[in-house]
C-alpha cells in the first residue's frame, strides 16, 4: 500500500505542476487575462507613434544667400506613426521685417510606416532681404522646423 500511495502522490504533485504551469502561460501570455489586465491598467509599455521632422544635413544649411543664386537643402520626414500616412508639407520664407511669407515649396509625400524620404528645396531671390526665417512645416500636425539666413547680398 506504500508503494500505492507514493505513485498517487508523484502523479498528483505532476498533475498540479502541469496545471500551474498552464496557468502561468496562459496568465501572461497576449491572451491570458493576467496580460490583459496589465495591458488594460497601462503596464504594459506600447510602441509611441510619432513622426520624426528634421534637416537631413543641418551642418550645410545657408547662413547667406546672393541674390540671385541658386541655394539647395533637405529636410527628412521618417514615418513612425505604425500605418501608413500622407504628409503634406509647406516651406516658406519670414522676412524679420514684415509677417507676410514667401511661399517656397509645398507638396505631399506618402509614407509607410518605418519608411522615410528626403525632400530638395532650392533656394533663389530676386530681391534682397535682411535677417529672415526658413520654415519647413508639416501642417496637418503643425510641426516645424527652421533655420534663419543672417542677411541676403
Amino acid at each position: 500500500m506504500n508503494e500505492f500511495i507514493k505513485k498517487n502522490i508523484s502523479w498528483t504533485v505532476f498533475v498540479v505542476a502541469l496545471f500551474f504551469l498552464i496557468f502561468l502561460h496562459q496568465s501572461y501570455t497576449s491572451e491570458g487575462w493576467f496580460y490583459s489586465f496589465l495591458e488594460r491598467e497601462q503596464f504594459i509599455p506600447h510602441q509611441e507613434a510619432f513622426t520624426e521632422l528634421y534637416f537631413t544635413d543641418s551642418a550645410a544649411l545657408p547662413a547667406t544667400i546672393v541674390k540671385g543664386d541658386k541655394v539647395a537643402f533637405s529636410f527628412t520626414i521618417h514615418n513612425l506613426e505604425g500605418h501608413a500616412m500622407a504628409y503634406p508639407y509647406d516651406v516658406f520664407v519670414v522676412p524679420s521685417t514684415t509677417t507676410s511669407t514667401v511661399m517656397l515649396a509645398s507638396g505631399t509625400s506618402t509614407l509607410a510606416n518605418g519608411e522615410r524620404t528626403n525632400i530638395t528645396v532650392q533656394l533663389s531671390f530676386a530681391k534682397s532681404l535682411n535677417r529672415s526665417e526658413v520654415v519647413v512645416r508639416l501642417p496637418e500636425s503643425d510641426k516645424k522646423i527652421r533655420f534663419h539666413v543672417n542677411k541676403y547680398k
